[in-house]
């Protein structure tokens, strides 16, 4: 393993750090399975939004300065882009989202709505296939059959 590779997955490691902080706060007291989704799905984003920014020459300490102040550009291509790319931004959307609601329940007070708001937090985004979408339907369908 080169320097350069090791110094990138030494700074990818802090920009998580700083990014959950920046963004979330403190995830200390959610379950281990969520801090880990969580830490995975910034780590996936982090590690593609800086290597987008190394080809359009923002170093990765130009980033970890700038954390709250993402790149527009950068973000955009990720939104745009056809690709993986889609996916990551969409799964740091969500993450953000569901983890920001989390943090916001009381589980002792409220674990049902703490555990449902944590299982949608750790199934991400469904990607989209013909069967999913018939199985909604169908699931629906007997719902509405039932009323």
């Amino acid at each position: 393993m080169s320097k350069a590779v090791q110094t990138t997955t030494r700074n990818i490691d802090a920009i998580v750090t700083e990014a959950i902080a920046a963004y979330l706060e403190d995830i200390s007291s959610l379950p281990r399975t969520v801090q880990r989704r969580i830490i995975d799905v910034y780590r996936d984003f982090f590690t593609a939004y800086v290597n987008i920014g190394r080809v359009k020459g923002i170093s990765e300490n130009d980033i970890l300065e700038k954390m709250t102040e993402m790149d527009e550009d950068l973000i955009n291509y990720m939104r745009h882009f056809f690709s993986d790319y889609q996916d990551l931004f969409r799964g740091f959307s969500d993450v953000n989202r569901h983890a920001k609601a989390l943090i916001q329940i009381d589980g002792i007070r409220h674990p049902k709505k703490f555990n449902e708001q944590a299982d949608q937090l750790l199934a991400g985004r469904n990607p989209f296939n013909y069967d999913s979408v018939f199985n909604q339907l169908h699931l629906n369908l007997q719902a509405d059959e039932q009323k």
